[in-house]
């Protein structure tokens, strides 16, 4: 997102603030590593929507989404399509008579190619915009294209101020949370939980503030995870409480350790038996 940004030209910088998006110029946030985005997704818990960082907890809310994204809170909702085609929706056709040759499936990095070469801020260059904030900010399709589903809700002639971006930016990492296991890809909103410092219980500040350096710092602190484990260390990041997969699979390390602790019994008696023939002859 960082690096599609700071290819716009200023009148493209200008369109997006005049939506009320200003603040995603200054994204610098690039890549999660993979054992702090494991660690976040596995201690938020979409049913109370509170983020369980061991020393503190984050309760995610709209007012917390508007304070580090600076995105639009209006009051109407956003409403989904259930398939994005042109043949059932005139803003999806509106969006892609810009392409010649539209390619079968539009992935993030053709798009983001495609769009560093386009000059135009106009209505296009809004959508495009959007449907790549979504994408990498929103909700990441299955199949790795450009996620459309919110498409058919930006009519032309809406104000994009008045749709609940705060709203819906919590919805889609709740499902993609809810969907998600410790073997799959997380498809949803990774940088709305990369956003706390220890020493700031609320840890409501700016995406524009953090860096690279910064989820460098935090992953550091993991380096003990595995995709297999829990933390095992006492890190002040720690979490209280283990979310239920984390505890099954506690469980089944257990249920392992128990019967390879009878298997060991079970040869340790075949053995003394074998070494004691006249015990063993004795009890017959």
């Amino acid at each position: 997102m960082g690096e599609l940004v700071e290819s716009f030209n200023e009148n493209q910088r200008q369109a997006v603030r005049n939506i009320g998006f200003g603040l995603i110029l200054g994204f610098k946030m690039g890549l999660i590593p993979s054992t702090l985005g494991w660690w976040l997704v596995n201690n938020y818990d979409p049913k109370t929507r509170v983020l369980n960082c061991g020393s503190h907890h984050i309760q995610i809310t709209e007012e917390l989404v508007n304070d580090v994204f600076g995105v639009p809170r209006g009051d109407e909702k956003i409403k989904e399509g259930e398939r994005a085609r042109s043949d059932f929706h005139e803003v999806v056709a509106e969006w892609k008579e810009q392409f010649k040759n539209s390619p079968a499936r539009l992935t993030p990095v053709l798009f983001k190619t495609y769009m560093k070469g386009q000059q135009a801020s106009g209505r296009i260059f809004v959508l495009n915009f959007f449907l790549f904030y979504n994408t990498r900010l929103g909700e990441t399709t299955t199949n790795s294209s450009i996620n459309m589903r919110f498409l058919p809700a930006l009519l032309r002639g809406m104000d994009i101020r008045s749709f609940n971006w705060c709203e819906y930016m919590i919805r889609c990492l709740d499902r993609t949370v809810e969907a998600w296991t410790p073997k799959d890809c997380f498809l949803g909103p990774m940088p709305l939980l990369v956003k706390f410092k220890e020493d700031e219980p609320r840890a409501a500040h700016l995406i524009e503030d953090i860096t690279q350096d910064d989820i460098e710092d935090v992953s550091i602190k993991l380096d003990t995870v595995r995709f297999d484990q829990v933390l095992v260390d006492a890190y002040d990041l720690q979490p209280e409480q283990r979310y239920p997969f984390a505890k099954k699979a506690d469980e089944e390390v257990q249920a392992k350790k128990v019967i390879a602790d009878e298997k060991d019994v079970t040869k340790n008696v075949k053995h003394n038996s074998k070494s004691d023939p006249v015990k063993t002859k004795s009890l017959l």
